[in-house]
C-alpha cells in the first residue's frame, strides 16, 4: 500500500497561471492529483491520506508533499520525522527533507560533502549580528522563504544601519522575529540558471533580466507587499530553457549530479550564478520552455540531446521521477 499525502490547499495555483498562448497545459497544480491520475491509470493501489491521519498509518511507501508555506509548514514538522521512521520508502527522504527550506544548512551541506568552492555566504543568527557585518551590495536571506519574499539587497550604505534593518524586515515575509537565522551572499555578476536534475536528466533554464534596485526588497522577483502571483515578470527573451550546446559547456552539472547521488533524492534543482550555488529544493514548479528546443542531459544514454518541447513530460516529470525511483 502506497500512503499518498493530499497537498495542503495552499498550493492552490489558480488555473491558468503561468499560461500563455502558447501554453495551454496546466503545468503547476497539485502534485498528489498527478501521482493520482498515474496510480488510478495502472492500477496501483494507494491510499490517500492527510494531517489528521498521521501517525496512524501504515504501507511500503510514502510519497508527500511538505513544502515551505508557513502554514504548513508547521503542521508538517509535526509528523515527518515519525513518518520517517517508519517508512522505508519515503518521498521526500530525510536529508533532504532537513535542508529543504533552510539555506544556511544547505550552504553548510554543501561544505560538508567538499563542494565550498560553489559556495560564498556567512551566517547570522539575529539582527545585531546582521548589522555587524553587512555590507552595500550584500543579498541578505531569511532561512526560509520562496518568491525573495525574505531577501532583500542592502542598496545604500543607509541600510547598514539598526532602525533600517529593523524596518526592512518588518516588511518581509517573515519579519524580525523569524527572519533568523539568515545568510548573508555576495551580489553575484551575470545571468541566473536554474538546473533541474531528475532520475531522467538534467536542464536548465536562464534567467537574464535588470535587477531592480530602487528598494532594497525590490531585489529578486519583487517586492514581499505585491502578491506572488503577481511579481514574476519573465519574458521568452528573457527566460528560457537553454541549448543543448550552452548546456554542454556547464562542466558544473555534473557535480550537481554527484550531490543529487549523495542525497539520494530523485529531484532536485539548484540556483546557480558564475558557478556558485545560491540554493537548492527537492520541488518546484516547473518550467516552461518557452523555445521549441532545448537541451537535455538524458541520464539513460549519459548523452546530451536536442529535445522537442514537451509540456506534459516537464508538467509531470518530478512527479514520474519519483514513480522511477521506487520502481513503482
Amino acid at each position: 500500500m502506497i500512503i499518498l499525502h493530499k497537498d495542503n490547499d495552499v498550493y492552490n495555483v489558480p488555473k491558468g497561471w503561468l499560461v500563455d498562448n502558447r501554453y495551454n497545459w496546466d503545468l503547476c497544480g497539485f502534485y498528489h492529483e498527478k501521482f493520482q491520475e498515474y496510480f488510478d491509470k495502472n492500477n496501483v493501489n494507494y491510499a490517500l491520506s492527510y494531517y489528521d491521519d498521521y501517525p496512524n498509518i501504515d504501507g511500503s511507501h510514502f510519497i508527500g508533499r511538505f513544502a515551505h508555506e508557513r502554514g504548513d509548514k508547521e503542521l508538517h514538522q509535526k509528523y515527518y520525522y515519525e513518518l520517517e521512521k517508519r517508512f522505508d520508502n519515503i518521498w521526500p527522504n530525510k536529508i533532504t527533507y532537513r535542508l529543504y527550506d533552510d539555506k544556511p544548512r544547505e550552504m553548510e551541506y554543501l561544505d560538508s560533502i567538499g563542494y565550498s568552492k560553489y559556495t560564498d555566504y556567512k551566517i547570522v543568527n539575529n539582527i545585531d549580528e546582521l548589522c555587524d557585518v553587512v555590507q552595500v551590495g550584500d543579498i541578505v536571506k531569511s532561512h526560509t522563504g520562496a518568491s525573495s519574499d525574505n531577501v532583500f539587497c542592502v542598496t545604500e550604505k543607509k541600510y547598514c544601519e539598526y532602525d533600517e534593518l529593523v524596518n526592512i524586515l518588518n516588511d518581509t515575509y517573515s519579519g524580525v522575529t523569524n527572519f533568523f537565522p539568515a545568510i548573508i551572499q555576495p551580489y553575484f555578476e551575470g545571468l541566473m540558471y536554474k538546473i533541474h536534475l531528475t532520475n531522467y536528466g538534467i536542464h536548465s533554464k536562464v534567467f537574464d533580466y535588470e535587477q531592480d534596485l530602487s528598494h532594497p526588497l525590490n531585489f529578486g522577483v519583487g517586492n514581499p507587499t505585491v502578491d506572488w502571483k503577481s511579481r514574476y515578470n519573465y519574458s521568452p527573451e528573457k527566460c528560457y530553457c537553454i541549448s543543448e550546446s550552452r548546456l554542454k559547456d556547464m562542466d558544473i552539472i555534473f557535480d550537481l549530479l554527484e550531490i543529487k547521488k549523495i542525497m539520494n533524492t530523485p529531484n532536485i534543482t539548484f540556483d546557480v550564478i558564475d558557478n556558485k550555488i545560491l540554493e537548492f529544493t527537492y520541488l518546484w514548479t516547473p518550467s516552461l520552455p518557452y523555445k521549441n528546443e532545448y537541451g537535455f542531459y538524458n541520464l539513460d544514454t549519459c548523452e546530451f540531446e536536442t529535445i522537442e518541447e514537451e509540456q506534459y513530460f516537464l508538467g509531470y516529470e518530478q512527479v514520474n521521477s519519483v514513480i522511477k525511483e521506487f520502481n513503482l
